[in-house]
């Protein structure tokens, strides 16, 4: 076990040294699809993850991955098919719409001339482009079976073993996201204390400070998201963002901002991280009308160290809704910030 958190502050360690990030490089004789390298050395994504699960680490969505139903290759080769026999082999060909006789064809069937082309239903001629005639859109011709089409099929084709997907089937096709990876605040904290300790990775809190772990506090969000959709419950959010004071150049400790928000909070609520800055309350039972008031009453409050830190609340629940994972969460709240 210990062998194990050294190797894991190892690969923290070296995310450090890329400037806080790795990212995913694509390699197509790569089992995955992806690599993750630190200038030529590899990095295992299975201890990535595991620094992800204890919040050393975050994720930043990148790309989706498609994989084969039948062997999970990532190297399937989308493409559009006949709806009729499944061949990849169509054209597609222009159609040409006649407003005098109402004659629609594919635009090779009317007779190039000069001054035009001459329709071969009425022998009239076709000279301006929406005053005598239209081009509705492309058709598509399949040149295996002769079968004419307005929409072809989406079929894919594995590379590696040779089945084919059809469009029938491609709910089975298996889609893997591809993550990056950045430092959290709490792995660049165990970066500073030298070591990942045993309670770092098994206790709720970031060390010993009023402060849920990431995961965990998402993990509370979504067990109250949860029961109100059961039984109606009502629960609210705050995101409380911050400005970290410079004090002769050294980075602030926010020891002292955690005690001084919880000290406004009562025993049920919990306080967890979004990011280095921004912190979210999880208010159980508390109506919009008291959440609103906490929010305001935190952001005018006198204390010193909230003014240092320029600290600013306010309720965001309804933006969880549609946002079940952490990513998600994290990705609707920085959004709202932008906006505004």
């Amino acid at each position: 076990m210990i062998e194990r958190r050294q190797d894991l502050f190892r690969v923290l360690a070296i995310v450090q040294g890329l400037g806080g990030n790795v990212l995913p490089d694509w390699d197509r004789v790569s089992d995955r699809g992806v690599t993750y390298n630190a200038r030529g050395e590899p990095l295992d994504d299975r201890d990535l993850e595991s620094l992800v699960q204890s919040d050393h680490l975050e994720r930043i969505f990148m790309d989706r991955i498609s994989r084969c139903p039948w062997c999970r290759s990532h190297a399937l080769n989308m493409r559009e098919v006949c709806v009729s026999c499944k061949s990849p082999r169509i054209v597609a060909v222009q159609l040409l719409h006649h407003f005098r006789c109402g004659y629609v064809a594919p635009e090779y069937e009317f007779t190039a001339e000069s001054d035009g082309r001459r329709c071969p239903k009425c022998h009239g001629m076709l000279r301006d482009r929406g005053t005598d005639h239209d081009a509705p859109g492309p058709h598509f011709t399949c040149q295996s079976c002769d079968s004419s089409f307005q929409v072809p099929e989406i079929g894919a084709v594995c590379l590696g073993c040779g089945r084919q997907t059809h469009s029938d089937d491609l709910q089975r096709i298996i889609y893997e996201d591809v993550y990056g990876y950045k430092l959290s605040p709490l792995g660049a904290a165990a970066l500073r204390a030298g070591s990942l300790q045993p309670k770092q990775t098994e206790q709720l809190t970031e060390f010993d400070l009023p402060l849920l772990r990431r995961s965990v506090f998402m993990a509370f969000l979504d067990d109250e998201r949860k029961r109100r959709r059961r039984f109606h419950s009502t629960f609210n959010v705050l995101l409380v963002t911050t400005e970290p004071p410079v004090i002769d150049g050294a980075a602030p400790d926010e020891r002292a901002l955690i005690e001084t928000i919880a000290e406004f909070l009562t025993e049920t609520d919990k306080l967890g991280r979004l990011d280095e800055c921004q912190y979210l309350v999880l208010l159980p039972s508390v109506d919009s009308k008291t959440a609103s008031a906490l929010a305001r009453k935190l952001s005018s409050d006198p204390s010193s160290i909230l003014r240092e830190w320029k600290l600013q609340a306010q309720v965001v629940v309804g933006l969880l809704d549609g946002a079940p994972t952490p990513e998600g969460i994290a990705a609707s709240l920085r959004a709202v910030l932008a906006d505004g």
